[in-house]
C-alpha cells in the first residue's frame, strides 16, 4: 500500500524526514490495538479555516473580469459544495521536525498522560492505503493569500 500522489499534496526534498504524532495515551492505545491511524474529520477540528477558502480568494471573486459575471447562486453552490467537501475530508496530522515540539505537546496532548511517536513521511506514505494523500501544509496569510489552484484539496494543505 501507498498513498497516491497528488500536484496538490508536496513531499518534504527529504522523504526519511523525521514526523512526529503527538496523542493523549488512550489514543495510542487504541492505535495499537486497532493498528490503524484515527482520521478527524475536518469539519470538526477546532481552527475554523481548516478547509475553508481564503479572504483573498473571496474578494478576488469581486475584481476578476473572468469571473465577475458569475451568478451568486453558483457561488452559494460553490460554499456548499466546500462545506459538504469539509465533511467527507478526514485528516491525521503529524509535525514534522528533527526535535520534539513543546508547542506541540501542549496542543495535541490533553492531560499528563501523553505519548509522542515518532516516525519519517517515507514511512507514513508507503504505509497509508491508496485511496489517501499525503503532504506537506503550507501556513499562509488568509487575509491576503490566495490559495485555490484549480483544485478542492487545496483547501486542505
Amino acid at each position: 500500500m501507498t498513498a497516491q500522489t497528488h500536484p496538490v499534496f508536496s513531499a518534504p526534498d527529504d522523504l526519511n524526514v523525521k514526523i512526529w504524532r503527538y496523542m493523549d495515551f488512550t489514543k495510542y492505545v487504541s492505535l495499537l490495538d486497532e493498528h490503524a491511524l484515527f482520521f478527524n474529520r475536518s469539519d470538526l477540528f477546532s481552527d475554523p479555516y481548516e478547509g475553508a477558502v481564503s479572504h483573498a480568494d473571496i474578494e478576488h471573486r469581486a475584481i476578476d473580469n473572468s469571473i465577475k459575471d458569475v451568478s451568486q447562486s453558483f457561488w452559494k453552490q460553490s460554499e456548499q459544495a466546500a462545506l459538504w467537501l469539509r465533511q467527507w475530508t478526514y485528516i491525521n496530522c503529524w509535525h514534522m521536525n528533527d526535535h520534539e515540539s513543546a508547542a506541540m505537546w501542549s496542543l495535541y496532548s490533553k492531560s499528563s498522560d501523553a505519548i509522542a511517536i515518532q516516525s519519517t513521511f517515507k514511512h507514513l506514505r508507503d504505509c497509508l492505503p491508496e485511496n489517501s494523500f499525503v503532504g506537506k501544509v503550507n501556513y499562509i496569510d488568509y487575509n491576503k493569500e490566495r490559495m485555490l489552484n484549480g483544485s478542492a484539496l487545496s483547501l486542505f494543505v
